[in-house]
């Protein structure tokens, strides 16, 4: 696939979307409505995400940038995000993210890679099923489940093997062939798959957190993640990464 380079004069010229991908994967709708599949809440102490999914669409096309959650455009610019199902800012993060996916169809090609955490089978686990789901066209529909039900995973915990149960369930539930998903989380493909993205993020990018954001397989610099976060629920965001996106790199 061929990219065009990602300048600030791109970023301008396109509204600055890079800009409002990570926008809205850190803040609400502006119009706080959207045609919803689901709508569910997950917390964790002091920290609430209220789901109001879009419609699932499913693309089923991953290429060397990752899983693609629009139509791909041969020369737009491909916008990632890197996430891990057990970190609660991913989690807040995949909502937003989808929607986005949607705004930018056909301006901005935007795709998912896993990053899960080395030091956390659930992470590990958590990703190796969105992958095997995938193989069944159902990557995003697993990622939400992941999502919808991280309160549970949070606050009770339990060994990595009862996990794997947890995981055969949610198949299940959103109509896998729950045997083929089981055996697929093993597979050699699959982990190499898992590896790949590891392997990319923490050689390559040196990345360090979770969820980061990368723009044609830069990560965007000069960018506080702190502030963002903060300010989920209001429009700061959108003041701070348009801010940023203008402001020279290095």
């Amino acid at each position: 696939m061929t990219q065009s380079p990602m300048t600030r004069r791109t970023l301008f010229a396109l509204g600055a979307p890079a800009a409002l991908v990570t926008i809205a994967a850190c803040s609400k709708s502006p119009s706080g409505t959207s045609n919803s599949t689901t709508s569910k809440s997950v917390s964790t102490p002091d920290r609430v995400v209220s789901f109001n999914w879009p419609e699932i669409t499913e693309t089923k096309l991953r290429d060397d940038t990752g899983y693609h959650l629009n139509k791909l455009v041969d020369g737009a610019p491909t916008v990632t995000l890197y996430t891990d199902y057990e970190v609660f800012e991913c989690i807040r993060a995949e909502l937003a993210y989808e929607k986005a996916a949607k705004d930018l169809e056909g301006t901005m090609n935007v795709t998912v890679r896993h990053y899960p955490s080395p030091n956390s089978g659930y992470a590990r686990d958590s990703a190796l099923a969105v992958l095997a789901a995938e193989v069944q066209g159902k990557h995003q529909a697993m990622a939400r489940k992941l999502c919808e039900t991280h309160e549970e995973r949070y606050r009770r915990g339990s060994a990595v093997g009862n996990l794997r149960v947890k995981l055969k369930g949610y198949a299940k539930e959103i109509g896998l062939d729950v045997d083929k998903f089981d055996k697929t989380m093993d597979d050699k493909s699959i982990a190499d798959l898992l590896h790949t993205d590891q392997k990319h993020a923490f050689l390559d990018l040196r990345m360090v957190r979770t969820p980061e954001f990368t723009v044609n397989d830069k990560i965007l610099e000069n960018i506080d993640y702190n502030k963002v976060l903060e300010n989920v629920e209001s429009s700061t965001p959108l003041n701070i990464w348009s801010k940023n996106s203008r402001k020279p790199q290095g």
